[in-house]
Formats: C-alpha cells, sequence, structure tokens
C-alpha cells in the first residue's frame, strides 16, 4: 500500500515538474532597459503555434526617468484592446482602442496642461463618427462628422475668439449644399450653395459703398 502511495507521489511531482516546465517554455517576462539602467518596457511574451514569441497582454513604455510614457495591449504579437499615452509629466496624452492592430471606437487627445485637445472616432483604422477639434484654452475650433474616412454632415468652425467661422454640409468628402461664412467680428460675408465639391451659386456680402466686408 506504501508503494502505490509513494508511487503516486511520485507521478503526481513528475506532472507538476512537466507542467511548469512546459508554462515557462510556453511564455516569458521580458523586460528592455535604456542605456541609464531604467526600464525601457516590459511584458508578456507567449510562443504561438509556430513556436515565435508574440506580445501579450498589456505592455509597458517607460521614459528613460522612469515616468510611464505608453501602455500598449497586444493579441498573438499584433495591438489589439486599449492604448494609454502620457506626457513625461506624467498627463495624459491619448487614449483609444485597437482592433487587430487598427484603431477603432473613440480617440482622445490631450497638450501637457491637461486640455482636451481632440476627440475623433474610428471604425477598422478610418475615421467613422463624430469628429472635434479645441484650442488650447478649451474653446472649439471645429465640430463635424467622417463616414468610413470621408467628411460628411454637417460641419462646423469657429475662430479662436469662440466666433463662428463657417458652417455647412459634406457629401462624400466634398462640400454639397448651402455654407454660410463670417468673419471674425461676426458678420456673415458669404452665402454659397455647393454641388458636389462645385460652388453652384455665391452670394457676397458688401457694405453700401460696394467694398468687400474685410476680416477685423
Amino acid at each position: 500500500m506504501q508503494f502505490f502511495k509513494k508511487s503516486h507521489i511520485v507521478v503526481a511531482l513528475v506532472l507538476t515538474f512537466f507542467w511548469v516546465s512546459c508554462g515557462e517554455e510556453k511564455q516569458k517576462q521580458f523586460e528592455s532597459k535604456h542605456p541609464n539602467g531604467s526600464i525601457k518596457s516590459k511584458g508578456l511574451l507567449v510562443k504561438d503555434e509556430n513556436g515565435e514569441f508574440k506580445r501579450e497582454g498589456e505592455w509597458q513604455f517607460f521614459y528613460n526617468n522612469d515616468q510611464l510614457k505608453e501602455k500598449k495591449t497586444y493579441s498573438n504579437g499584433e495591438l489589439s484592446g486599449s492604448y494609454e499615452a502620457f506626457f513625461e509629466n506624467g498627463k495624459k496624452k491619448e487614449t483609444g482602442e485597437y482592433l487587430n492592430t487598427e484603431k477603432t471606437g473613440k480617440w482622445s487627445t490631450w497638450n501637457e496642461s491637461g486640455q482636451l485637445l481632440q476627440e475623433v472616432e474610428y471604425d477598422k483604422g478610418k475615421k467613422n463618427g463624430t469628429y472635434i477639434i479645441n484650442s488650447p484654452d478649451g474653446k472649439k475650433l471645429v465640430q463635424g462628422e467622417y463616414l468610413q474616412g470621408k467628411q460628411s454632415g454637417m460641419w462646423t468652425r469657429w475662430f479662436p475668439n469662440g466666433k463662428q467661422q463657417e458652417t455647412g454640409g459634406y457629401l462624400n468628402g466634398r462640400k454639397h449644399g448651402k455654407w454660410l461664412i463670417w468673419d471674425e467680428s461676426g458678420k456673415l460675408i458669404e452665402n454659397l450653395n455647393y454641388d458636389r465639391g462645385q460652388i453652384s451659386n455665391k452670394k457676397s456680402y458688401t457694405n453700401p459703398m460696394g467694398i468687400p466686408t474685410k476680416k477685423q
């Protein structure tokens, strides 16, 4: 009876050793360093069916002062999952998501002071959805839509002083329909009609002397 117990223990130990050994062969932690010795990148490497080690899961990348620079997510060596980038001061720089190496969903970008500068939506690597650009002081400069990489629908642009600059529509990446244009003082200076990128009708507004309104 003792013999069988010992045999079972030996078999269990052998199987455990075999499992651990196989696990160590199939994956390993990777770490690279900057010339100054600080960590440059680190993450998990997993061996694929061809015996090649590929990045898997979250990987971290650092500046040479140990400050986190980027966090990327991988699946079988390809970017797939959340992405984050940071400035050296630790403030967030960019966030988004990849799917099979292509940008997907909403991507946001900030400046070093923490002001949101840009929001863009993607689908399979192409801009698709809301597109917003802000100035460094937080004022909206551009708002529009993309459809599979092309400008589409209503777009509006503003001057840095907050006054509306122009508004109108796009169709398949080309201006289409009515567009209105103002100067920086808020005066309407042009009323345009586009047909797939070509101006079909134009009306300019001038002062009583017939001199075109100048931008302030």
